[in-house]
């Protein structure tokens, strides 16, 4: 014999007294409505919290093409927009202040945010601009005996003089010296290296230029001194 199931009973039960009590079907329902109020609170709070550690929006320039140092930066290569202070790099340039016009010291890629440190001086063109402040350019001997470098590379100028040239011992006991410790390459052309040495440093490599021969020494990219290699395990 066919039996209904009666675990529906007690459900039809409970709706038909829910629809048969007001009060108790506006109890629910207020009990519905402060649980969803709570659960809405509490998401709009953690998203208010989520915008408040990014901080309001600051207006910065955004790099859209990839931009050589030394080159200029046109109303194509970056475009104004709106950042989270959380993500917006110190030294940031101003939204208010364009950049249009001005050449980067360094090479920029796409989505970098436009930083003041790496504009050159206004007006300022090719290796002109990648010349630090406070730094001279100078263009040395590409030859034979110098190492394949490129832009950035960081050399040391390491001069030697004739010891018979009064001038020369005078000016440095020892027949080779370095007159310039780590220069920074800004261009490399077929005869000349031209680098970057500070401005204290550039009639000391004027003065090797003119009475001795120069060296250029690449130095590694180790900031922790020499690579040292282990010696090999003797089994």
């Amino acid at each position: 014999m066919f039996r209904r199931n009666s675990s529906f009973k007690p459900r039809r039960g409970i709706v038909f007294a829910v629809r048969r009590s007001a009060v108790l079907w506006w109890v629910l329902t207020a009990v519905m409505a402060v649980l969803t109020a709570s659960l809405v609170g509490s998401a709009v709070g953690r998203a208010t919290r989520g915008a408040a550690a990014w901080g309001s929006d600051r207006l910065v320039w955004v790099v859209q093409q990839p931009v050589a140092a030394g080159d200029v930066l046109t109303n194509a290569s970056v475009r104004r927009t709106r950042l989270p202070r959380g993500v917006v790099p110190a030294g940031a340039l101003d939204g208010a202040r364009s950049p249009v016009g001005d050449a980067t010291r360094v090479t920029v890629a796409i989505g970098e945010v436009v930083l003041a440190a790496r504009l050159a001086r206004h007006g300022a063109r090719g290796v002109a601009a990648m010349v630090p402040a406070g730094y001279r350019a100078l263009a040395l001997p590409n030859d034979e005996h110098t190492p394949e470098l490129a832009p950035g590379d960081r050399v040391d100028v390491i001069a030697t003089f004739d010891v018979g040239d009064d001038l020369a011992v005078a000016a440095a006991p020892e027949p080779s010296i370095t007159v310039a410790a780590g220069a920074e390459v800004l261009a490399v052309a077929a005869r000349t290296v031209t680098v970057a040495v500070p401005e204290d440093d550039a009639p000391r490599v004027a003065l090797a230029l003119a009475k001795g021969a120069v060296t250029l020494a690449l130095r590694g990219g180790f900031a922790d001194g020499p690579m040292t290699v282990d010696p090999p395990s003797v089994n």
